[in-house]
């Protein structure tokens, strides 16, 4: 068994575990002493409201260790252990659930175990032939997009919170995106109907394109095996490395951002900075 397949179950064994370790202290709270009570609802509570922040906070991107989580579980940990009721039960608990779980999520689950590709690198082209099949329009080529820079974000799809708040914010950008005179292209391995939805929810011109049996993807090596988490309906369990590519009028590569951790994209700043530059180029 892969590692990818390991880390499916993961984040759903993770968060239903703190879960009702959770709603466990809230029902426990007149047995033990409030100094107990206030530490498991820490240790618990920190995974479960910085899983939830992923979903409302609109940005893509988290620090690298999240040093407020490992230091609320940590704290929270410590703090549960006070009082002599349910000892050792609280402990196994709470190592398991809240501090390991923790560590593996930060360490382990959050990376995506995927080498840089030579090929995706800044200087270099994508192939002239290379099709994506955008929304209502129909197979569209790299070379076709020759003539302005391209932004091209590979997305892993809707059921990643990143990955829509990544989108959120370059649409949020629109207008200096539309300044520079630049096309910025979608691409995931989602159906139609799932890429349609996030079109809808944000009415900028965009240029929204599905990669089906993942094609494109995988002639660039950019292919997650068992990279969709075990609970995500309507998906296939594989999907695409997150990946932002800059291109200028040319073709070339100017930017390129392979992340080893789906926390961990680039600022939409740098990416814009990427655009300007790529756009002064062909003035």
């Amino acid at each position: 068994m892969t590692q990818a397949s390991l880390k499916r179950p993961f984040m759903m064994i993770y968060m239903i575990a703190n879960l009702v370790l959770f709603a466990a202290t809230l029902r426990s709270a007149r047995r033990r002493s409030p100094v107990a009570v206030l530490g498991g609802i820490a240790a618990h509570g920190a995974p479960l409201l910085v899983f939830g922040s992923l979903y409302t906070r609109h940005r893509g991107r988290t620090s690298t260790s999240l040093p407020l989580l490992r230091v609320a579980v940590a704290a929270g940990a410590i703090t549960s252990l006070h009082g002599r009721e349910g000892r050792l039960r609280r402990v196994a608990g709470t190592v398991l659930a809240s501090v390991l779980g923790t560590e593996l999520f930060i360490r382990w689950e959050s990376r995506l175990g995927r080498s840089e590709s030579a090929d995706l690198s800044v200087g270099r082209r994508l192939p002239d032939d290379l099709t994506f099949v955008e929304l209502d329009r129909g197979p569209v080529a790299i070379a076709e997009l020759r003539g302005r820079p391209v932004a091209l974000f590979f997305y892993r799809g809707n059921w990643c919170p990143l990955c829509v708040a990544q989108v959120h914010e370059m649409a949020q950008r629109w207008r200096e995106l539309e300044q520079i005179g630049v096309h910025v292209v979608l691409i995931s391995s989602q159906n139609d109907e799932q890429t349609r939805e996030l079109a809808e929810r944000f009415d900028v011109n965009f240029r929204y394109c599905t990669d089906p049996g993942m094609t494109a993807a995988r002639r660039l090596g950019l292919v997650h095996e068992n990279g969709v988490p075990v609970g995500m309906l309507g998906y296939e369990p594989d999907t695409v490395f997150p990946t932002v590519l800059v291109l200028d009028a040319d073709g070339r590569i100017v930017f390129s951002d392979q992340t080893d951790n789906y926390r961990v994209r680039p600022e939409p700043e740098t990416i814009l900075a990427a655009l300007r530059a790529a756009a002064a180029l062909d003035t």
